[in-house]
This record gives C-alpha cells, structure tokens and sequence, in this order.
C-alpha cells in the first residue's frame, strides 16, 4: 500500500500558510504581496496609456479591479474585525474605481456604478448567508459563531445601499437589451468565481488543486458572457482566468481571512 510521503518544507510552506492567523512574522508577506499587486496595476495603467499595448492593458487591469473588488467583499465579511463600518469599504473601492475609470469606460457612469454595485452587494449578500449556515460555522467556536439576525448598522447599509443602486438604474439609457442580456452575465460571473473561490480555499485541502478547481470555475462562469459577445471571446474568456488565480494567490498567502482548524490538518498529514 502506498503512503503519502511527507512534503518538503516550502511546499509545506506554501500549502499551509493560508491557514494561519495573520502573525507578526507573516506581515512581511502581506505587504510584499500588496506592493507586487499596486506594481502591477500600475503597469497595467501604464500599458492603457500605451497604443502597442492598449488592448491587453484594458482587459488586464479590469480584470485586476474586479478582483480587488472581489477580495475586499471577501475580506469584509469572512475577517475576523468586527467595525461597524468595514463592511462600506468595497462599496468606497467600487466607487473609486468607477470614478477613475469614467474617462475610459465603455460604460455611461451610472451603468458602470450600477454593475459594481451589483457585484458587490452580491458578493457580500452570498458570504453574508454562508458564514452564518451550520455548514460554514461547524468548525468555529460558539464564542465566534454569527446569528441571522440584522444588525442596526447593517440595516442602514443595505437601505442606504438599495437607494444609490435604484437611483444609478434610473438614469440608465443604454442600447437596449444591455441589462437584460449583457451585463448580468458578467455580474454573476464575478460574484459566482468569488463565492466559488472561497468554498474552494475552505475545503479542499491542497493548494495546487484549489488553484486548479478555482480556473475551472472561472472557465464555467465565463461561458454566458462568452457567448454574449463572440465577438470578443478571448478577451473575455481571459478576463474570468486572470481573476481566478489572483484570488487563489491572495486567498492562501494574503491571509485576509482564517481556515478552520480541522481543514489546517488535513493538509499538515
């Protein structure tokens, strides 16, 4: 009978770094990672501004933002803080980045603030339920354990957010069919790749196979918005596969969130 050889060391690293509350010792490598990712964003802006390589640049760094997006959505809900006000940081991020964007968007203000607030709110509504199924709390003490009921904070935000978003929808007046064919192919596939990527990173217990299952995911979720726009297809398709392995790379080494104690295990065996 065959036996599982022991890893070495840093594939043992790699594999469980994830698992591990983020310790003085690892902030070294959140920061190195945060500093890789403004680099390349920067280059990506750089590349936008550049005729040669326009094209590449503009996927490259959308694909970067609805990442980031994505991740603070992650980070917001699944972190161990508990302020009141973390949960409006990727509402600011989304606006942000709409508002740099504008200038380039191929999408009228309130149709590209519009979309990011979709994607969003249902990043954050699905990990909002999960965190708080037996599924998910199974392996966290009773102390740490979150109820279904709404916090008076969290009421404000959802109301507050319900307004923005129903006001941006009014002024929308794109070609017809835009959000009704196009657009919400492309929400759902940033809001399933995310929530995908996360079940993922909770359970599967070797990293190599969460990076492999998270592109399959994000192959599955570009589908519809492949077909959508033929026309566009590799750049589509391209746009989901950059998205997927940023979120696995900042998942098990960025540390924003904590695996349960019983998936930290059967990865140390």
């Amino acid at each position: 009978m065959l036996q599982r050889q022991p890893l070495s060391e840093p594939f043992r690293t790699l594999i469980t770094t994830s698992s591990q509350p983020l310790s003085r010792d690892s902030r070294p490598l959140f920061w190195l990672l945060l500093a890789a990712t403004l680099l390349v964003d920067a280059v990506a802006v750089y590349w936008l501004y550049s005729d040669t390589y326009r094209t590449a640049a503009d996927t490259l760094l959308e694909a970067l933002s609805v990442s980031q997006i994505s991740l603070l959505c992650i980070w917001s809900i699944l972190g161990s803080h508990r302020r009141v006000l973390v949960p409006l940081v990727p509402f600011a991020a989304a606006a942000v980045v709409v508002a740099a964007a504008d200038p380039l968007n191929r999408l009228r203000f309130a149709d590209a603030a519009a979309e990011k607030g979709f994607h969003v709110a249902g990043i954050m509504a699905l990990l909002w339920i999960l965190k708080r199924t037996p599924w998910w709390q199974r392996d966290i003490s009773p102390a740490a354990r979150e109820s279904w009921r709404f916090s008076l904070s969290q009421l404000i935000v959802v109301m507050t957010f319900l307004g923005v978003l129903v006001a941006f929808l009014g002024h929308t007046d794109e070609p017809p069919g835009l959000w009704r064919d196009t657009l919400p192919p492309f929400i759902y596939g940033y809001v399933f790749l995310a929530v995908g990527a996360v079940l993922v990173w909770r359970w599967v217990p070797n990293a190599f196979l969460r990076l492999l299952l998270t592109i399959a995911i994000a192959f599955v979720v570009a589908v519809k918005p492949v077909v959508e726009v033929r026309e566009y297809w590799l750049s589509t398709l391209s746009f989901y596969l950059i998205q997927a392995p940023f979120l696995w790379m900042w998942l098990e080494l960025g540390q924003i969130i904590t695996r349960p104690k019983r998936a930290e295990a059967a990865e140390e065996q």
